[in-house]
């Protein structure tokens, strides 16, 4: 028996969950968590707690957590120990930065949209005590060395089976592993950029400077609430099993952008002030292909770059580095670029609800890829669980706005390409010889796991939305009801003022009633089929602000209809004339429940458009 409380309202989420967390007193039931989990995510819809032993099922990305009006669903915080870690004298502490946070950190301290502040990332983290900070970047153009290396042999040895799918995003791949496991041959092996950059860090790094890698604290600095998970999987320890180091971690802990923000500001720390900084020298340099890997469609970019050189024995064409059919925001795109007679039929992929709609395709024959990146958080790593939220703008234009920074970053950059960056190709002279070598193999890739019978018997489900259907119809019916009522009268008006008869405008005052009595019908049928998460909230005192408008209006809403009702059938039966305060009385109120049916209505616009949406196809 599920032990969650509200799970047909809320999404469930488990207490060990290493990535995000519910702080209970503070939700409101209000369905969001959920909504985001089946609409985007998909992964609330294929699966049925009662088949998981009530276990929820949970891919990290925190989507939930990032769409959360009341901050009830947050990350849960690392900081904290990282923190104890520069404290003690026992401790080297790393830092390393993914690509999107650059461009999202400025956000949480009042910078506009897409702001580039990697300067002052580097100084925030070195004012809170890092003794080294690192480029996840580097890692970026490590994983398209390995990656590409891949495709390459997967096209011309047929050595795995086509298509590759990228394997940057932990979300996707645990997704794949869950929902999907015949289709794990085609992930590609290749670790993250941050699975990488931890044994590198702990192996090449540590020589290079003389650490003891059992010293060393790695954290890395993510958008991403999946990566919590992702460094905690199993195999993630591969340095310590190359050096021999009992209980060595790759890497040690994830913070996210939003995570750091709330860190900073706790430590005082004006970030707004503070002078750029450079990274630290070795893994401290990345390529403009590196960079792009924060948006979607940047590592398919990236690796297309770096594949026509291995293909094709040189530097890729102008179009390599403007790949503009894989960039954009609609959900599936897909691109077919030519090297030296090797035609690759590039797709791209973002939000698992695509992803979902890619695979069957893909079963049903109707898509074919050689190569195809998916990213789980709409706009890539940019729009990740661990970004500032912005739930008051558009969000699209948030994202579009951190897009177009990297982008602008990678064409401000002499060098563009994986394979030309100078510290990639040291650490291949002086560590991994070259991509997929043997060491290569042992620290840089990995394998996956068949994760279906988490599912439990029934396994993989896919629940149908016939609630959302009902709501829509009946706030389509209710909208309509109000229009007709509110004009009606106002036609009739203008046939009384110009001398027309009863029997001319007596259909419109027929049409009047009937909508004002629909409405006071939907309106019960609204607030049936929405009981459980009316009972659901609680302590009206609890809520936020917002919602304690949305509840007076709703009751005022429900005690205006039903005094319209009562003083319109008390009116009906004594006749026209014969009661003028009922009549008065059913006049006025009517109004004010048409009133506060509208404003009710426009408080919940925007859930009855993400009912109506769906994500955008190519």
């Amino acid at each position: 028996m599920s032990t969650h409380k509200f799970a047909s309202i809320r999404i469930p989420i488990e207490e060990d969950n290493p990535s995000i967390m519910r702080i209970e007193k503070l939700c409101t039931k209000c369905g969001t968590c959920r909504q985001v989990c089946e609409n985007d995510i998909a992964v609330g819809k294929m699966y049925d707690l009662s088949s998981t032993g009530g276990k929820a099922i949970c891919v990290h990305c925190g989507q939930c957590s990032n769409m959360c009006p009341t901050g009830s669903i947050t990350e849960k915080y690392e900081y904290q120990e990282v923190q104890k870690a520069i404290e003690s004298p026992d401790k080297v502490v790393i830092f390393n930065t993914s690509p999107s946070v650059r461009v999202g950190l400025g956000e949480e301290f009042g910078l506009a949209p897409g702001t580039f502040v990697e300067g002052k990332l580097v100084a925030a983290l070195r004012a809170l005590g890092a003794d080294y900070v690192l480029d996840t970047n580097f890692s970026a153009d490590l994983t398209i060395m390995e990656e590409a290396s891949e495709l390459v042999d997967r096209i011309k040895n047929h050595t795995k089976p086509l298509p590759q799918f990228t394997s940057c995003c932990p979300s996707w791949v645990k997704f794949t592993e869950t929902f999907f496991p015949d289709k794990i041959p085609h992930i590609s092996s290749a670790k993250s950029p941050i699975g990488m950059q931890g044994p590198t860090v702990k192996t090449y790094f540590a020589k290079a400077q003389g650490i003891n890698p059992a010293q060393i604290v790695n954290v890395a600095v993510t958008p991403c609430t999946s990566k919590k998970f992702e460094i905690r999987r199993e195999e993630m320890c591969d340095a310590g099993l190359e050096l021999g180091i009992a209980e060595l971690r790759d890497m040690d802990h994830v913070i996210t952008t939003r995570e750091l923000a709330l860190w900073l500001r706790e430590k005082d720390i004006d970030f707004n002030s503070l002078m750029g900084e450079e990274y630290d020298k070795i893994m401290g340099a990345a390529s403009g292909a590196g960079v792009i890997f924060g948006n979607t469609g940047g590592v398919m970019e990236a690796a297309a770059r770096t594949a026509y050189f291995m293909i094709m024995g040189e530097k890729p064409g102008e179009a390599f580095f403007n790949l503009q059919p894989v960039r954009g925001m609609d959900g599936i795109r897909s691109a077919t670029v030519n090297m030296g007679g090797v035609t690759v039929r590039l797709a791209v992929v973002h939000g698992l609800e695509n992803a979902r709609r890619v695979l069957e395709d893909m079963d049903s024959g109707k898509c074919e890829f050689d190569f195809l990146e998916v990213m789980c958080c709409r706009g890539g790593c940019i729009g990740g669980g661990g970004q500032p939220k912005a739930l008051d703008t558009d969000l699209d234009k948030v994202r579009e706005a951190r897009i177009k920074s990297l982008y602008q970053r990678d064409s401000s950059l002499s060098l563009r390409t994986s394979h030309e960056n100078p510290e990639i190709k040291a650490v291949y002279a002086k560590h991994y010889d070259k991509p997929l070598s043997h060491l290569a193999e042992r620290l840089l890739h990995t394998e996956y796991r068949n994760r279906s019978a988490d599912l439990g018997v029934k396994g993989k489900v896919e629940k149908k939305a016939s609630s959302k259907v009902v709501h829509i119809i009946v706030d389509v019916l209710m909208l309509i009801s109000l229009l007709v009522a509110l004009v009606s009268p106002s036609i009739i008006r203008v046939i009384r003022w110009g001398g027309g008869a009863f029997p001319e405008w007596s259909f419109y005052r027929e049409l009047h009633m009937f909508a004002g009595w629909a409405i006071a019908i939907l309106i019960v049928v609204h607030i049936v089929i929405n009981y459980r998460q009316i009972l659901a909230v609680g302590s009206f005192f609890s809520v936020p602000t917002v919602t304690k408008i949305q509840y007076i209006v709703m009751c005022l809403m429900l005690v205006t209809m039903v005094i319209a009702v009562v003083t319109g059938a008390i009116w009906g039966n004594q006749g026209l004339d014969a009661s003028h305060y009922a009549r008065a009385m059913h006049g006025l109120t009517a109004w004010l429940a048409f009133l506060f049916t509208g404003i009710h209505t426009g408080f919940n616009a925007s859930k009855l458009m993400s009912y109506m949406s769906l994500p955008k196809k190519a």
